[in-house]
């Protein structure tokens, strides 16, 4: 954002002053002044590029830099020896100097190999991808769901909705090992309560 408004004050001033030059009779060029602005821009973004940032990285509020090229992931150890590799999806976002994601890509590291099970996403960067010693969970404003290893499968073991009608009443369904819940309210908090209790999953560049 930073690099984006310095570029457009500076050619602004350009521009401005360029042409005001160029009404000047007593110097006058043969050179046309649109070829002479957009010179000037060239160079504009050449400075933006040495004095800013690169092209391909974004500076959070905390000066964290985030490389919009870079492949963000991290393997996580869960109970009975599973270890899963995860790639963000579809990115990392900083809060307070760590980088998260609402989603990932979830390899099940097996024979020293990683083997894609799925890609599982939440809703917002207000939740992240989160993990317990069992599973993981992904969340949004009116959903949950929790993930575990069975059978070196991605098993989608519990989901709780939030679902509103035309008049602002509130319904719950809550499905657990694919038997499904109305009037779950109880349940549908129970899961997010326990989505709220585990722990974000941190992501390094690779």
């Amino acid at each position: 954002m930073k690099r984006r408004i310095l570029g457009l004050v500076l050619i602004s001033a350009l521009t401005v002053s360029l042409a005001a030059c160029g009404n000047d009779d007593n110097n006058a060029s043969d050179t046309p002044v649109q070829d002479t602005i957009e010179d000037a821009g060239d160079a504009v973004d050449d400075f933006v590029d040495e004095n800013i940032t690169g092209d391909s990285a974004t500076d959070s509020e905390d000066g964290t830099e985030i490389d919009e090229n870079a492949t963000y992931s991290t393997t996580l150890s869960l109970d009975e020896g599973v270890k899963v590799y995860l790639v963000a999806s579809p990115g990392v976002y900083d809060d307070n100097g760590k980088l998260y994601a609402m989603g990932a890509e979830v390899y099940l590291v097996q024979d020293n190999e990683n083997v894609l099970l799925d890609t599982i996403t939440g809703d917002g960067t207000a939740y992240p991808i989160s993990y317990d010693d069992d599973g993981i969970y992904v969340a949004g404003g009116h959903s949950v769901s929790y993930y575990e290893i069975e059978n070196g499968k991605l098993v989608l073991a519990e989901e709780g909705l939030e679902e509103f009608d035309s008049d602002g009443n509130a319904s719950y369904t809550f499905k657990e090992d694919g038997v499904e819940e109305d009037e779950a309210e109880k349940e549908y908090n129970e899961l997010f309560t326990d989505y709220q209790s585990a722990k974000p999953i941190e992501f390094q560049a690779e």
